[in-house]
């Protein structure tokens, strides 16, 4: 017992930071819709989702982002930190088929390597659950 209290400090500290930066230089040309998108570079980030509703968003669900997108049903984008301007397309393993997404959002609690993906339930995002993925950050 005294020895899972000694380590629990640790396997905390790196379960919390073992999402926080790993960042892999890569080139990559991949075709979607018609034209090549560049990976620009890819982090190892800790995804987490949200919906449009109150428990989500607070009192700033009125079904417009921070960038002004008026959210309609079907839409996919991520919440990230402001190192990333909105329109930056990213890779999210799982979310939207793998298909590039735009960042379009932010979050006081979205910061580093973290990103939030957008459902358009609550079930839906509360399923997605949290995760620790590889994402791709691409130029056009």
């Amino acid at each position: 017992m005294r020895f899972l209290l000694r380590i629990a400090p640790v396997l905390l500290t790196l379960f919390f930071i073992g999402c926080q930066g790993s960042l892999f230089q890569v080139h990559w040309d991949s075709r979607h819709d018609g034209h090549v998108d560049i990976l620009k570079q890819e982090y190892e980030m800790r995804v987490t989702a949200y919906c449009p509703c109150e428990k989500c968003c607070g009192k700033s669900s009125d079904k417009t982002t921070a960038s002004g997108h008026k959210i309609k049903r079907g839409d996919t984008f991520v919440a990230a930190d402001r190192k990333y301007p909105f329109g930056t397309e990213m890779i999210v393993p799982g979310y939207n088929n793998s298909k590039p997404v735009k960042v379009l959002d932010r979050g006081y609690v979205i910061v580093g390597n973290r990103l939030d993906v957008f459902f358009d339930s609550h079930q839906k995002a509360r399923q997605w659950g949290v995760k620790c993925l590889p994402v791709k950050v691409l130029t056009n």
